[in-house]
């Protein structure tokens, strides 16, 4: 069982990805969920298999999506220049 925070929908593969606290976004490998989850929320996940480069894992108990500290699940994307 892991805890993942999802980051974006892929629409491309038709998946959202996410990630664990040990990876960092776009450098580390990717979480598949094809479960509909909310971004920016995090979910415990069982891992289901693995690929080249991304793992794909089923959502354990929906009931326990949560924001990070109480924040709203949505959060705003923030470019940093």
């Amino acid at each position: 069982k892991l805890t993942v925070l999802v980051d974006e929908f892929d629409r491309e593969q038709g998946v959202f990805r996410a990630r664990t606290a040990w990876d960092c976004p776009e450098i580390d490998q990717s979480v598949l969920l094809q479960q509909a989850c909310q971004i920016g929320a995090f979910y415990d996940v069982r891992i289901e298999s693995s690929g080249l480069h991304d793992l794909t894992a089923k959502i354990l108990n929906k009931s326990k999506d949560r924001a990070y500290n109480g924040m709203p699940a949505q959060l705003p994307l923030i470019s940093i220049t």
